[in-house]
């Protein structure tokens, strides 16, 4: 039998980068692949899938400015949130 994991997390948080006229900040929860395979019966192998197990999202805050950060005159501010659900797969291989 194997099997294996992929943990993808930020270790300082959110990312912020400054533009002349908007600030963005990106920020995700972990995010966490697994797998389990084992060889079964003539050579065939079946291997389990679980793509995005914490059901992360990822975001991303936009803060625009009427001209230049610094003056401090803002315009609007953007929220974008986006996830793709949990995928769960079940493989079969082999030669037939």
């Amino acid at each position: 039998m194997n099997w294996g994991m992929n943990l993808r997390n930020r270790l300082d948080g959110t990312t912020r980068c400054w533009d002349i006229e908007d600030i963005e900040e990106d920020y995700a929860d972990p995010y966490i692949t697994a797998f389990a395979e084992i060889i079964a019966f003539d050579d065939v192998t079946f291997r389990f899938d679980v793509r995005n197990v914490t059901d992360a999202y990822r975001c991303r805050d936009r803060t625009r400015y009427v001209g230049h950060v610094r003056d401090n005159i803002l315009e609007e501010i953007e929220t974008n949130c986006f996830g793709s659900g949990r995928v769960f797969s079940l493989k079969m291989s082999g030669t037939f």
